[in-house]
This record gives structure tokens, sequence and C-alpha cells, in this order.
């Protein structure tokens, strides 16, 4: 039987690749423009230990991973997937490789974790395996979402000549112990993690409305 910590690694591993092919037939991706924040301190939070970053250029996707653990609970993976081209991230799916992978993706109930700005979440299921995905869409303005006015604002950035860069934040946890505990464990990384991440993008940046 496969414990938690070896289905975390067997699915965050699957998350991070297989994102070039798709990545390479988008047109107008910059090569090697993609950034994204790697250092410790951004990505430290209270009892969670994390692992190295892990990161790597897949096609023009920049893809960087870390391992997260609390001293009693189950691990947690956060992958980012950036690119300064929107519709390279829009285009990619929360879910998009969970589907492929056989499992079945639903939204998460608000019992179970209550909606907060620019994060949602999704259970995917398989067989006997069950997983919280809480993700968020940003880029240098905040957590805007992927929704039409962020394709929008995103296409006035690409008219007026404006650089930007467009991420997608995941968090994935697996419910095979008490699902409120860990959901709300969970929560609190996500939306201590991805406000960090979209802070880092705007920082430094004079016009970024």
């Amino acid at each position: 039987m496969q414990t938690a910590q070896s289905r975390y690694w067997l699915l965050s591993g699957l998350l991070a690749l297989g994102i070039g092919v798709r990545a390479t037939i988008e047109a107008g991706a910059p090569a090697g423009g993609a950034r994204g924040p790697t250092e410790d301190a951004l990505y430290t939070v209270g009892d969670w230990t994390m692992s190295p970053a892990a990161v790597e250029h897949q096609g023009d996707i920049l893809t960087i991973s870390r391992r997260y653990e609390l001293p009693a609970g189950p691990p947690a993976a956060l992958v980012i997937w950036t690119n300064p081209v929107a519709k390279i991230i829009y285009r990619l799916g929360p879910d998009l490789q969970l589907l492929a992978q056989g499992y079945t993706v639903a939204p998460a109930p608000p019992s179970l974790t209550p909606p907060a700005l620019g994060r949602r979440a999704l259970i995917a299921r398989r067989a006997n395996e069950q997983w919280l995905v809480l993700y968020a869409y940003g880029e240098r303005r905040g957590l805007l979402g992927n929704r039409p006015d962020s394709w929008g604002t995103a296409t006035l950035d690409t008219l007026v000549g404006r650089p930007n860069d467009y991420f997608l934040a995941r968090l994935l946890v697996p419910l095979d112990q008490p699902e409120g505990i860990v959901a709300q464990e969970a929560a609190m990384l996500a939306d201590t993690l991805f406000p960090r991440v979209a802070a880092w993008y705007a920082e430094g940046v004079e016009d970024p409305s």
C-alpha cells in the first residue's frame, strides 16, 4: 500500500513535469523570459518544514516546487507555473494533469475550505485516493484569478507593451487524515504563500496597473 509520502512524490512529480510540450506549441512566448521567487525566506511558514526549491524550465514555463510537512500531519506539495505570456498560464487548468492521470475533479465544498480572496479549491479522487488542491492565478497586480476581466487586462498589457508575469500556484495535500484538520492547515498555508508570491512579482514594478 502506498504511503502518504510516496503518493505525494508521485503526484507532485507528475504535476511538475510534462508541461513543456504544451508550452512550446503556444505562440508568442519569449524563450527564457519566465522568472519566479526561489529564496527560502519567502516560503518559510510557521511550523512547516520545507524542502529546497526544485526549479526547472520546461519549454517556456518555469516550474518552482517545494515539499512541506508539519511535525504531525500529511505532506503538502507546492507547485508554481509561471510565464510572462498570459495565455500560456491561463490555458493551463489547475486540474490539467489530474484529469489526464484518471482523477475525477470537483469543486471543494465550502464547508471543507471556506472561500478566500483569489484562492479556489478542488477535490481530486481516484480509487482510494483523495486530494485537496488549493490554487490561485496571479500576476503583478495580485491574485486576480482566471476570468474574462483577467484576460482583458492581459490583452491590454500586450497592446501597450507593458511587461507582466503570470502564474498558477497550487498546493496539494492528501486527505487520508481527518479532512477538516488537514484542509484547515492547508488553507492557512496556501493563504500565506499565494499572496507572498504575488507580492514578489509586484515588488519593484513602477506601474503594474
